[in-house]
């Protein structure tokens, strides 16, 4: 009985101790794409990025948690060099600090606390990239990576899931609401591709911007298709900043309406980012004539902030504005899922009928599973593409737990703790370009 009370007290107190971070390593890799992906705004034939490894220890258990940085010059003004700069600044940054290991709202606040620190590091470091973010908001996909992992670290110190620790899974599971077509099919291949999509998704989403007869055409295609078989599935369209300005927004939208109208689609229409990020009074504009457009209209079209939506600064000036009905988080744009769910929690207190969508890039598993915890513990969740499964993408895949839907296109937390995967170095070892420390090549 001595023995049994002895070794309890040891538990305890091994329960309530500090886990100290010893070592980050950083692990730079290019995957091919099998299929490349066109948007107006390029092409992606490859994900590249920086896988980080966090080893912690309280002196009995050891625990390695993961992140995922996407630096992407078109979507975060970021460069690859840039983030493996920055990324070994954080890493030196978070070197030798603890986290308490007896309370779990305490260690989630000292996350936001070290990710406050990396933000400012963040602001500070010098940018070899043509074409820099505005300010504050230098190298969020990096910051993202690295509060991912932390993240991950806290949820397997104490038992649970990333959704818990960023305050609770709300939903016991999610729909992916659309899969994504890329800009450079025509209306022939849409139309026959969209005849054989999965009938759970809500939505076809389709890349746009390149032409705008060409652009017409597909749309036709598509809603005469979806109107032919009777089916209420959305149209959705990321035109991704193409049509700049307000005035050439409405014009092109006219003539989409006018294609629409002609198949007789009823269903809604969502168009995601028509003017340029930095214009949300333009955005606005548009906004306002859709809705009047809905007056009469057998179809509602929905404008959808994307590039204008990076965090919660942003979202004050959607809101102030009545610029958009939706807005689509990305957590490589706010850096991380904590300023996400902040910016969810604000958008769901000051503007309760805007929609939210979670919305990815070109990542793999480890990210999208992170996404997917997001989308768990948001307050408001009205569309999601950005946890789908990246399972066939890449010629390796990275996550040791990918992920995969228990019915249809609908997806649940992972059982294991924290992010719920971890990273399979000897899978993307043929993919790693450099890693930091250099002695520790997988």
């Amino acid at each position: 009985m001595k023995i049994a009370v002895l070794l309890w007290g040891a538990m305890l107190a091994n329960a309530s101790a500090a886990f100290t971070i010893q070592d980050i390593t950083l692990l730079q890799f290019k995957l091919p794409k099998k299929t490349a992906f066109v948007t107006s705004k390029g092409t992606s034939d490859s994900c590249p990025g920086i896988f980080l490894v966090i080893r912690a220890s309280d002196g009995i258990r050891s625990i390695t948690s993961v992140g995922e940085v996407l630096p992407r010059a078109l979507v975060t003004n970021e460069t690859s060099k840039d983030a493996w700069n920055g990324a070994q600044a954080f890493r030196s940054a978070l070197l030798d600090r603890s986290l308490s290991g007896d309370s779990l709202a305490k260690d989630r606040e000292t996350v936001g606390h070290w990710m406050n620190d990396l933000f400012a590091i963040a602001a500070e470091q010098k940018l070899t990239t043509q074409s820099p973010p505005g300010k504050g908001r230098q190298l969020r996909a990096t910051l993202c990576g690295f509060d991912m992992a932390l993240l991950d670290l806290v949820g397997q110190i104490y038992g649970v899931s990333i959704a818990a620790v960023l305050g609770g899974a709300v939903r016991k599971e999610i729909a992916i609401s659309a899969t994504t077509f890329s800009a450079d099919l025509d209306g022939d291949e849409l139309e026959g591709k969209v005849d054989s999509i999965d009938s759970s998704y809500r939505a076809v989403r389709i890349k746009i911007g390149l032409d705008l007869e060409s652009d017409l055409k597909k749309l036709r295609a598509v809603a005469g298709s979806l109107v032919a078989e009777g089916r209420q599935r959305e149209i959705w369209v990321d035109v991704n900043q193409a049509w700049k300005d307000a005035p050439h927004a409405i014009d092109y939208l006219s003539k989409v309406r006018d294609e629409l109208k002609a198949v007789g689609f009823t269903s809604r229409f969502i168009c995601e980012q028509p003017t340029a990020e930095s214009d949300i009074a333009a955005m606005g504009e548009v906004t306002r004539q859709t809705r009047e457009w809905a007056k009469t209209d057998p179809f509602r079209i929905v404008i959808m902030a994307d590039e204008s939506m990076w965090d919660v600064d942003d979202a004050r000036k959607i809101v102030a504005l009545d610029a958009a009905d939706a807005v689509n988080i990305k957590i490589v744009k706010a850096g991380g899922l904590i300023k996400s769910m902040e910016l969810g929690q604000y958008l769901v207190a000051n503007a309760p009928k805007v929609e939210v969508y979670v919305g990815g890039l070109i990542m793999t598993d480890i990210s999208a599973t992170a996404n997917l915890q997001l989308c768990m513990a948001l307050p408001r969740l009205d569309y999601a593409t950005g946890p789908l499964p990246r399972t066939h993408s890449y010629p390796a895949q990275p996550a040791s737990a990918p992920l995969a839907y228990t019915h249809d296109r609908t997806l649940e937390l992972p059982r294991q703790p924290g992010l719920g995967t971890g990273l399979d170095q000897q899978a993307i070892k043929p993919f790693v370009t450099k890693t930091y420390p250099a002695e520790q090549m997988p």
